[in-house]
């Protein structure tokens, strides 16, 4: 009886042990390639060996193969999210799972062994105690802009070096050099806008790097954003700046006052 009794413990350990590994095979996420097959090719991107892009609605996905791996990038054109997947190529097993905000790595990266069970999570968000969500309301409240936009052709930057900060990057839609352009530092401690500063070169970049990326040294007493304005080499404060425009406004009437009849009259 009691040797009865425990073979029929024996088969319900195998039983139990059956039924765990059948879940865990069935939780594992592979490549799938039949979720691609009714979407169309993507004429709008230049195509290089082993990559392949393709659109369905607002949906995009770049598909790239190589020997050791594949890699899934899904985003939409509507929103500046991107979702990375990479690939073991042997049995397209999920190696790794990211998700970004423009080139910024948001939430947390999920990393997989072959046999795809997790090995390694990291979370990117945990320095920043201001969440993307709430960047996302402090820049349409406090600056009137629109971090979903994809028509202003944004770059989000963050960095957590002296100081937890976001950097937003807008450049000038007027110009095609792609130098000019407003940069905005936001402390992501406590939403507060550190510094908002236009560039018009590269010299005006070079020298506004350390403002830019540690604006601490760009604060006044009160410990508000200094709003600076960059024009021919020189950076003006918000006063200093107004100043200088009223100067050169003054200098230009005294210009018009000194001119004769037939200069105003054919000028």
């Amino acid at each position: 009886m009691k040797i009865f009794f425990v073979y029929i413990l024996l088969l319900l350990s195998f039983s139990c042990k059956a039924q765990n590994n059948n879940l865990n095979s069935n939780n594992m996420k592979y490549f799938n390639k039949e979720k691609f097959k009714d979407w169309e090719v993507d004429t709008s991107k230049l195509v290089f060996p082993g990559t392949t892009y393709l659109k369905k609605g607002n949906d995009r996905v770049e598909i790239s193969i190589g020997e050791k791996t594949k890699q899934i990038k899904l985003t939409n054109i509507i929103d500046p999210y991107m979702y990375v997947y990479r690939y073991y190529a042997k049995t397209d097993i999920l190696m790794q799972e990211s998700k970004f905000f423009y080139s910024v790595l948001i939430g947390k990266t999920y990393t997989y062994n072959e046999i795809g069970k997790l090995i390694k999570e990291e979370n990117w968000d945990a320095p920043y105690k201001v969440s993307i969500e709430e960047l996302i309301t402090i820049c349409k409240q406090k600056l009137n802009l629109d971090l979903m936009d994809m028509s202003l052709k944004l770059t989000v930057e963050r960095y957590n070096e002296e100081k937890a900060i976001y950097i937003i990057r807008i450049p000038d839609p007027d110009t095609m050099t792609g130098i000019e352009a407003k940069y905005i530092t936001i402390s992501a401690d406590n939403g507060e806008i550190l510094l908002e500063k236009e560039i018009h070169s590269k010299e005006e970049f070079q020298e506004s790097i350390e403002d830019i990326y540690n604006p601490s040294s760009s604060k006044s007493k009160d410990n508000k954003a200094i709003k600076t304005t960059t024009f021919n080499g020189k950076t003006y404060t918000e006063e200093e700046w107004k100043a200088f425009e009223q100067e050169q406004w003054e200098k230009y009437q005294a210009k018009r006052s000194k001119k004769g009849f037939f200069d105003w009259l054919f000028g």
